[in-house]
């Protein structure tokens, strides 16, 4: 494998929400967004998530940056980050 591979993943909808601490719906919500403002695939789209549809299932791309426990660099903010 090269090293970008190593570096990025596909990743389930399920798993993009617990590595950001929120639902899976608010992350179909947030790709129901998208489209209505046309941010598609390569753009990222809300939160900065990158995410595509294979068929019927939806994946994420999410770099190392994120996979390190960084989701603040994914542009979500949490409760405790407003002060």
């Amino acid at each position: 494998m090269t090293e970008r591979e190593n570096q990025t993943k596909w990743l389930r909808d399920t798993e993009v929400a617990g590595l950001l601490n929120v639902a899976p719906g608010t992350l179909r919500n947030w790709r129901t967004e998208d489209r209505k403002t046309g941010r598609l695939w390569p753009q990222a789209g809300h939160a900065g998530l990158r995410w595509r549809k294979f068929g019927k299932s939806v994946r994420y791309l999410i770099d190392a940056e994120l996979l390190g426990g960084a989701p603040a660099a994914a542009g979500v903010e949490h409760d405790a980050d407003r002060g």
